[in-house]
Order: structure tokens, then C-alpha cells, then sequence
């Protein structure tokens, strides 16, 4: 069976983004080697943005 340390996890926030009490802001917050993806505007995602990711 794998553990978190075998994997990678990647945080992908949907439309506004993932706010404070937001349980994806949460889990980042407490497994600090999770990867959010960042847009500049979640009202407005670039796909690009994210296919880089």
C-alpha cells in the first residue's frame, strides 16, 4: 500500500478558488508537500495555466 510520501498530490481548486475554511486550503495548509495550482483570477482560469501544472 502507498503512503502520502509515495505519491504526489496535486490541489486543484475549482470556480472562485479555495478559501480559507475551504477543506483543499485546509489539507494544503496541513501537508505542506501538496501542490495548489495558482491562477491569477479563479473567476477567470487560464487553461494553460493549469496544463502546466
Amino acid at each position: 500500500m502507498q503512503t502520502l510520501n509515495d505519491v504526489s498530490v496535486l490541489i486543484h481548486p475549482g470556480l472562485n478558488g479555495a478559501g480559507a475554511n475551504h477543506w483543499q486550503t485546509q489539507w494544503e495548509q496541513a501537508f505542506p508537500d501538496f501542490v495548489r495550482v495558482q491562477q491569477a483570477d479563479w473567476d477567470r482560469p487560464v487553461y494553460d495555466v493549469l496544463a502546466a501544472t
